[in-house]
């Protein structure tokens, strides 16, 4: 279940709060997010953590690996490969 972690205004203490996706978002459509510090009663906003995430290709790198990924299969196909023919079409026999 994911962990939202929420801020007090005040004295900055923090609490991780977990709730549904579908939960979270009903309280937020509800405007229902904001809280109260249960230290000082202060006003606790959402603290939105960074994310660590490493893209090694660009997206025109990915394309190129896709196209010449499906033209292996296509030459797979062309020569016979009954193993590339039911990867594509499935067990065509039942």
């Amino acid at each position: 279940m994911p962990s939202y972690t929420f801020a007090c205004s005040s004295c900055n203490s923090r609490e991780n709060i977990e709730m549904s996706v579908k939960e979270y978002s009903q309280k937020y459509a509800n405007n229902l997010l904001n809280t109260t510090c249960g230290i000082c009663g202060g006003k606790t906003n959402r603290v939105y953590n960074a994310v660590s995430s490493k893209i090694s290709r660009s997206s025109a790198e990915i394309v190129s690996a896709a196209k010449e990924e499906a033209r292996k299969i296509v030459e797979d196909i062309n020569r016979g490969s009954s193993k590339a023919i039911i990867d594509v079409y499935g067990d065509t026999d039942s």
